[in-house]
């Protein structure tokens, strides 16, 4: 993509994208983090019964939504085509990303709550393979520009699913057992889920802002540039996946505040020496490659080895994350992202003003750090043993021989699981 597009022609796509999260609210985003927090719940009692019931209902619920925002997004094209500066076809085809996603979500809790890692990150994998033939035929042999790439994003997600089908269909069997209970789709919309539903928007809704900030103020270049950087970083930490990994393992610990806290202080600690040390390689590595490959993106390098310094304070939220929804704490982790959103625009807004195209990678860094500090603070209320201190980065005792004791075998049982139920 970025060999064939230029700085504006990649932030016109990245402004397109960008209507997919604004109008996520419908997708009841952050909801399915409640969703897998209860179903662990379930699960732990032996209850699967229970969490057929409470999957099937989030699923409706999504199926019904759905449709309703593909339909806003498809038939009032030219309204955000007008607002965002991208053609009316871009947007028409962005919206069918809506129709695919509750059963991708729904693919997603399955693999969270059975602890399959492998198959979590193989639909990830599947979908980039799959995309990345499909962007080698559109460039390389149709000449396919921004419409190639909406293509190409939608027919890997298509494969991907196709693919693993028979996988989910299996562990949707497993849930059977018993009465399942009711749990009506409704339900998902009030108390805990009502907040979910609106942390997560107002987080989405704050990136598709930010972006129309920076366009605004600097040009379709910069958002380009930005979107760039922002992307590296992304790269970065998808190499270190442990807040993924602890997710759905905290709520089956949420009755024992001192396990709790003693896997939670442990999961900050390595999260935090993992980005340091995949930071330190990404700083050399990624600019050298994409200052040679790409040239024409050499000015986003500068960008991305700023906002690298906002990994250190990211390590810690990233773990906290999950944490607030084991402890159901869905109202306090909607005031934490409302605050970070208002601190975000503030400091985009202030810095850009000041430093120009620099200010969003100091945005990055700064917000990082003062909202990682406010959601720590946050969870010391009902959890006051959580600490970043150095006591726990810097030190090997019990609780990290007992905690890798147990992630070791769980690995490995998890691999021996795909083999023999692939065999």
């Amino acid at each position: 993509i970025l060999r064939h597009f230029g700085a504006i022609e990649y932030g016109t796509l990245e402004l397109a994208l960008s209507l997919i999260p604004l109008l996520s609210i419908f997708m009841l985003p952050g909801l399915d983090s409640l969703v897998v927090a209860d179903m662990g719940v379930h699960r732990s009692k032996g209850d699967l019964s229970r969490a057929r019931g409470v999957l099937s209902s989030f699923f409706i619920l999504q199926m019904m939504l759905a449709l309703f925002a593909w339909a806003i997004l498809f038939f009032a094209a030219d309204v955000f085509a007008g607002l965002y500066h991208v053609p009316i076809h871009y947007v028409r085809m962005a919206s069918v990303f809506f129709l695919l996603s509750p059963i991708r979500t729904m693919y997603g809790v399955l693999f969270r709550v059975h602890l399959l890692f492998f198959h979590q990150s193989l639909l990830t994998f599947l979908e980039e393979a799959s995309k990345l033939l499909l962007l080698g035929l559109f460039f390389l042999v149709l000449n396919v520009g921004i419409v190639g790439v909406l293509v190409a994003m939608v027919g890997s997600q298509v494969f991907a699913l196709a693919a693993l089908s028979p996988s989910a269909a299996r562990l949707w069997r497993d849930l059977r057992g018993g009465d399942p209970g009711v749990t009506a789709w409704w339900s998902f919309l009030w108390g805990r889920g009502a907040w979910s539903i609106l942390g997560a928007y107002l987080s989405n809704a704050g990136r598709s802002v930010r972006l129309l900030i920076i366009q605004y103020v600097l040009g379709k270049e910069a958002v380009g540039l930005y979107a760039v950087a922002l992307g590296l970083i992304g790269h970065t930490i998808a190499l270190v996946p442990l807040s993924s990994v602890i997710a759905p393992m905290l709520p089956q610990y949420a009755h024992d505040r001192e396990h709790f806290t003693r896997l939670l202080n442990k999961a900050m600690k390595y999260q935090f020496i993992a980005y340091f040390g995949v930071g330190s390689l990404g700083f050399f590595a990624f600019p050298t490659i994409i200052t040679f490959l790409f040239p024409a993106y050499a000015a986003a390098m500068p960008l991305f080895q700023i906002m690298l310094l906002g990994l250190l304070p990211v390590a810690f939220i990233s773990v906290l994350t999950p944490a607030f929804f084991a402890l159901k704490l869905q109202k306090s982790f909607f005031f934490s992202i409302l605050f970070k959103t208002a601190v975000s625009f503030v400091f985009t807004y202030v810095l850009i003003i000041l430093f120009g195209i620099w200010g969003l990678a100091y945005e990055y860094t700064l917000t990082s750090l003062v909202y990682g500090l406010e959601r720590l603070r946050n969870l010391r209320k009902p959890v006051p043993g959580v600490s970043i201190s150095h006591t726990y980065l810097f030190s090997f005792d019990n609780d990290d021989r007992l905690l890798l004791g147990k992630i070791i075998p769980f690995l490995r049982k998890t691999a021996y699981s795909y083999g023999k139920n692939n065999e």
